[in-house]
């Protein structure tokens, strides 16, 4: 499925993965080289200034096997949906976000709102 093809609320505060050509462009583009580079783990969120957001929170690099290599904690790597919306997304209900959840509670500290807002 396409990024533009789903609402965002199926993606928010949700761990997907995009890869292929595409995405590993971007991600080039962005500074982010590896060798055997194949996509991105992220976390999907609101940001009330930026609107719909994917932090990036493991590169995947694959030549048998994909393997994830982990964005360190202190640092920021954002893509906004505008920019993966013609990409294929998997949204992965299985991950094992621990190893990930100082970096997802650092993006939500970051964007926490009021409930009547939200």
């Amino acid at each position: 499925m396409k990024v533009y093809e789903m609402s965002f609320r199926d993606m928010d505060q949700k761990m997907v993965e995009i890869h292929g050509v595409k995405m590993v462009k971007l991600l080039e583009k962005m500074g982010l080289k590896l060798d055997n580079l194949y996509g991105a783990l992220m976390y999907g969120y609101i940001d009330h200034n930026a609107g719909f957001i994917f932090e990036i929170v493991a590169l995947e690099t694959k030549k048998r096997n994909i393997e994830y290599r982990i964005v360190p904690i202190g640092v920021s790597c954002k893509i906004c949906r505008f920019d993966v919306q013609e990409m294929d997304i998997q949204i992965l209900d299985n991950v094992n976000v621990e190893l990930f959840q100082d970096k997802i509670d650092m993006v939500e500290k970051a964007t926490e709102v009021s409930k009547e807002l939200e």
